[in-house]
């Protein structure tokens, strides 16, 4: 998993259960990715794609616009380029 993913796990059983939640985090997040992977609804495919770090929405080709209109303006330049990447 991503490293930010596991320290947001950590941080948020830590909150729920304290140092116990902290030790017990990874696995229990890893249970609920399987548990919640099994159930067919469309929160629960959502919430499983949060778990395995595909949180960004998928951009069709074409959505954001030409590349030479993205280059003109360099606020979005960087945003496209991460997206094209996707």
């Amino acid at each position: 998993g991503h490293c930010a993913q596991v320290l947001f796990t950590v941080l948020l059983w830590a909150k729920l259960w304290g140092v116990g939640g902290m030790i017990v985090s990874v696995p229990l997040t890893a249970v609920l990715r399987i548990v919640l992977k099994e159930v067919n609804h469309p929160y629960t495919k959502q919430a499983v794609s949060i778990l395995e770090g595909r949180w960004m929405p998928q951009v069709p080709p074409g959505v954001l616009g030409s590349r030479r209109r993205s280059n003109s303006n360099p606020h979005f330049s960087a945003l496209d380029s991460v997206l094209n990447a996707l």
